[in-house]
């Protein structure tokens, strides 16, 4: 995870291994939220947050198990929203946060390489 200060004037790179594979948004958000408490002030102004990930593996018949999850149901629910996306654009099916001020999903659907064409 990357931060950039407002006016370029610094930011940090921290990365952070998990102890088991992780192959959902709701998995790798905690671990994100963890580096940026942990290292952002909370007052210094942010241009810029980047997010990584690698030693990625692909495996269709592969499954993520958890005890306390209902995996083949969130497997679905993935497949699901992936074909809705493929088939009506990225914008047809979003998470309520991106209908906020802040939401930036709706502007960027717009844009090719964060240029409006």
């Amino acid at each position: 995870m990357g931060l950039t200060y407002e006016r370029l004037t610094g930011g940090f790179w921290k990365a952070k291994t998990l102890t088991t594979p992780a192959d959902s948004p709701e998995q790798l958000y905690p671990e994100l939220l963890s580096l940026l408490d942990k290292h952002w002030d909370g007052y210094t102004g942010v241009r810029a947050v980047s997010v990584g990930v690698d030693m990625l593996q692909f495996s269709s018949d592969a499954t993520q198990l958890s005890l306390f999850d209902d995996v083949p149901k969130r497997d679905e629910l993935y497949r699901v929203v992936d074909r809705i996306h493929e088939r009506f654009g990225e914008t047809s099916l979003m998470r309520a946060v991106s209908l906020t001020k802040a939401g930036q999903l709706r502007d960027r659907s717009g844009k090719i390489g964060g240029h409006y064409a």
